[in-house]
């Protein structure tokens, strides 16, 4: 249920715009509300499919009015230590080893999610996350502030309130048993928290989320992109060749946006042709850090959607050369012909891949609805249509949004 929730909000959502606001108050960062607006319009319209991805969309949003709330002080120890208000997760894919009586040091099966990550805090992170989300489109689309009021009191919860925020760090993220109390490839999975404060700063912006929830989150961003630039583990994964450093980039440059400090989005931006793309795409397409993967396919799709999503925020930013444009847009292009035969034909991808090949083709469908709006030209949303997954069967407008 909640993948299916995840690719009915991709199709509502359906691209990514940038709002500057008369105020200087950030609107959004990868929420389009003028498209929200024009299927708004379609579905008072009559328009079927639209109108039933809604009615589920507001059925769940209905459900999680009664849900959480979540906390990283709720119901978890911290097994490296670390104050109870320090975010906590066990990275994914490392067991116990079954040569050792007590399984430690533990060992790494790659693409294998050991169950004992459940208990940690990137469950609670990914529900709240969800919640957020489900709850804010919900009020964009219904216009009933009990979905907004309600995803207000959970950001609280989980940021602002004394007894249960978390701590502006990813210290203790990804630690492995046996081996390290936390990793720098735990940073990946704050990219959460930067889609919360995007969802944030469109209630605020629709007044509702009042003025002291606001500027407590924004603090609380200012406190995690210094600990992000200047930390050893926030250094570290930005140095990263794979997806870790191009999720690092997207995670530094929005909060850098939400907090208005022109400087780190210059030096993300400048750097991008340099740092990401000649580095993580091959002249024929591939990614061959993502290609070691078990997933090979999956991360490569996963990749190639933060990169997409650093070149729009820089673009939207006017922080790019027209040279620097034309060569970024035309890796990711040359990314984009190389995976899409295998989202439609599968069976003919030449590189390991355990498992589904579904979450692959969502994030490329993804990627695709991203570039739509800013190069119709491209028939991108074609594209993303013909790739079967479950929501791509939604009619979506086609007006360019700049």
């Amino acid at each position: 249920m909640k993948q299916r929730m995840q690719h009915i909000c991709t199709s509502l959502i359906f691209c990514i715009n940038l709002i500057i606001l008369p105020s200087g108050i950030q609107a959004a960062l990868f929420v389009n509300e003028m498209a929200i607006e024009t299927n708004r319009q379609l579905v008072e319209e009559g328009h079927i499919e639209l109108k039933k991805a809604v009615n589920v969309l507001l059925s769940y949003a209905d459900e999680l009015m009664i849900k959480g709330p979540y906390s990283v002080v709720y119901g978890k120890n911290n097994p490296a230590g670390g104050d109870p208000h320090d975010y906590c997760s066990m990275s994914p894919y490392w067991w116990p080893d079954p040569e050792k009586p007590d399984g430690l040091p533990y060992v790494r099966k790659d693409g294998q999610v050991n169950p004992e990550r459940l208990k940690y805090d990137k469950t609670q992170s990914s529900e709240f996350h969800n919640a957020v989300e489900i709850l804010t489109m919900a009020y964009l689309y219904s216009g009933e502030s009990r979905y907004a009021q309600r995803a207000e009191y959970l950001i609280r919860i989980w940021f602002i309130e004394d007894s249960t925020r978390m701590n502006p760090n990813m210290n203790y993220a990804q630690f492995v048993p046996g081996r390290s109390e936390g990793r720098s490839f735990g940073i990946i999975e704050s990219r959460v928290f930067l889609y919360v404060l995007d969802y944030a700063s469109i209630l605020f912006k629709n007044n509702e989320l009042t003025h002291d929830t606001y500027k407590g989150l924004i603090t609380w961003a200012e406190e995690f992109l210094d600990w992000l630039m200047t930390s050893p583990h926030g250094k570290k994964e930005r140095k990263a060749k794979n997806n870790h450093g191009s999720w690092f980039d997207v995670q530094a440059m929005g909060f850098a946006i939400l907090t208005q400090q022109d400087n780190i989005i210059r030096d993300i931006a400048g750097n991008l042709y340099r740092s990401r793309l000649k580095k993580h795409i091959l002249p024929d397409g591939r990614q061959p850090e993502e290609l070691k993967r078990t997933r090979s396919f999956f991360y490569s799709g996963f990749n190639l959607n933060a990169i997409t999503r650093i070149y729009l925020l820089a673009m939207l930013q006017n922080s790019l050369s027209d040279r620097d444009n034309e060569k970024v847009l035309s890796e990711i292009q040359r990314a984009l012909d190389y995976l899409y035969p295998y989202a439609i034909k599968p069976e003919s991808w030449p590189y390991k891949q355990i498992g589904s090949f579904e979450d692959g083709r969502y994030m490329l469908a993804q990627t695709l609805l991203i570039l739509d709006p800013f190069f119709p030209d491209m028939k991108y949303k074609k594209r993303a249509a013909q790739i079967p997954v479950s929501y791509t069967h939604l009619t979506l407008p086609t007006k360019r949004i700049v």
